[in-house]
């Protein structure tokens, strides 16, 4: 019975990480003053010592409402990043964002998620507006 248990638990953390992550559920967004690529390899213990701007919670569920999951095989080009955090289910994720691409990576899954085209430029004018708060 224990082994049905642990089969039934593994399979629905396997099924869901495929699934990819429910953004909407997310809260506490961050966003760091970070400028330089290094960030890729900071911890979110040492992304606390950086200066930080609150992100507008329900501005970001507007923008990730319909992101899309991108395949696991697919590498995609990174030209600078935004470095931040957020809290789903009381765990912090560390999420990169493309500068320029419109997508984004979660550090804690390891998986991108990419923003509909539609979306693109009004979500990289804003974070591009929330970076400039974060040198203030």
């Amino acid at each position: 019975m224990k082994y049905i248990i642990c089969f039934g638990l593994l399979f629905s953390f396997v099924f869901a990480v495929g699934q990819g992550i429910n953004w909407q559920k997310a809260k506490d967004w961050k966003m760091y003053n970070i400028i330089d690529d290094v960030g890729l390899g900071y911890s979110i213990d040492t992304l606390g010592s950086f200066p930080f701007v609150k992100m507008n919670t329900d501005s970001v569920r507007i923008f990730l409402k319909n992101v899309e999951l991108l395949p696991e095989e697919k590498y995609y080009v990174w030209m600078g990043a935004y470095y931040v955090t957020c809290s789903i289910d009381s765990i912090i994720h560390k999420v990169d964002i493309s500068v320029h691409g419109g997508f984004f990576y979660d550090e804690l899954t390891k998986r991108y998620y990419q923003l509909p085209m539609s979306q693109r430029n009004d979500w990289m004018a804003w974070l591009n507006d929330l970076r400039k708060r974060t040198n203030k």
